[in-house]
């Protein structure tokens, strides 16, 4: 049995782990240059907005209070006057060496920043003329995309027919479009066979200008559905990118 002499000195550890463990700051990640991370009163997307994070916010702290929400991960912090929820996978901490796409300039004119997360930056790619985008895309623009649970992010450029999709949850995946169909009695919507000499994957899009992130107040303009043949459904949001 523990002697209350070494209870007396252990406890005092345990305090202090406990609170090293949320002493830690954090900032912002996955947040475009001209977007803001929402700080919500509860758990939820839903919930009233007590404040907003700029994208390179930096210095915020955990009150040490988490919620699972479906698939998603909430936590509670405290900004300088600020105190409420954020999805987790839009901060990390200080000392971490993760990235952000959206830090890289890659901001979306006139439309809300789609938040992205890599572990390997991707080229930013330059906007075709507009007679070569309606030649080659059948109307469909260069796209950034994103999702969530498990996060991940895609990028077409569909100029080159290139799609470069990356994940912590699997192997960055880089795609040569075969084919991109447009529907033909619905012209707000396109289907992509791609390869990459190891599987085969496909892409529905559909402009809606309704696609919800969860996190942002602003719709994307596309949804997308992502079929891979080893790592299985995917589904998100996409908006052009320069």
């Amino acid at each position: 049995m523990m002697s209350y002499s070494r209870m007396f000195l252990f406890v005092p550890v345990l305090m202090l782990l406990s609170f090293f463990s949320y002493a830690n700051t954090y900032r912002v990640i996955n947040v475009a240059t001209n977007d803001v991370l929402n700080v919500r009163s509860e758990s939820t997307p839903k919930s009233l907005r007590v404040g907003a994070l700029a994208y390179d916010a930096s210095g915020i702290t955990l009150t040490g209070t988490e919620a699972k929400i479906g698939k998603s991960h909430w936590v509670e912090i405290k900004y300088n006057s600020i105190t409420g929820w954020v999805n987790k996978r839009f901060i990390t901490e200080e000392s971490s060496s993760n990235t952000s796409l959206a830090q890289a300039d890659l901001s979306v004119q006139k439309e809300p920043s789609a938040p992205l997360i890599s572990k390997s930056p991707i080229k930013v790619i330059t906007k075709p003329e507009a007679s070569d985008t309606k030649k080659i895309h059948d109307g469909l623009e260069n796209l950034r995309c994103i999702g969530g649970e498990p996060n991940w992010v895609m990028a077409f450029d569909l100029m080159n027919k290139s799609i470069e999709l990356d994940s912590p949850a699997f192997k960055r995946k880089v795609f040569t479009a075969r084919e991109i169909k447009r529907s033909h009695n619905a012209t707000n919507q396109w289907f992509i066979d791609a390869s990459n000499g190891e599987e085969i994957s496909s892409f529905a899009l559909r402009k809606t200008n309704k696609c919800s992130d969860d996190m942002s107040d602003s719709p994307y303009k596309y949804g997308i559905i992502i079929n891979t043949l080893n790592d299985g459904v995917f589904s998100g949001c996409c908006n052009r990118m320069n």
